[in-house]
């Protein structure tokens, strides 16, 4: 996977960015072992940022990229970049 830097930040990052909509079931529902599967196929294939949204299935999204940061991706941990949105007010 091509990388390049991350304007002024000095951040290398995969060109490719994984979308995390899908691992919040904004496209239909997605099995947990099926989400946490993805992400790691994403990261060996290259993939290091990651972008998300409490938006996403109403933070299930963030949660699922959190279980796959803690057990299968722990180790490459300090190689992925979150991105994700801010100043969202979900209301309930």
């Amino acid at each position: 996977m091509e990388k390049v830097i991350l304007a002024k930040t000095g951040l290398e990052v995969s060109r490719l960015a994984f979308g995390g909509a899908p691992l919040g079931d904004e496209y239909g529902a997605t099995a947990e072992g099926e989400a946490l599967a993805t992400v790691q196929a994403a990261f060996d294939a290259g993939i290091n940022i990651f972008d998300t949204s409490p938006y996403y299935g109403r933070g299930l999204s963030e949660k699922r990229l959190g279980e796959a940061l803690k057990g299968p991706l722990r180790a490459g941990r300090d190689k992925i970049i979150i991105a994700t949105k801010g100043g969202v007010l979900i209301d309930p």
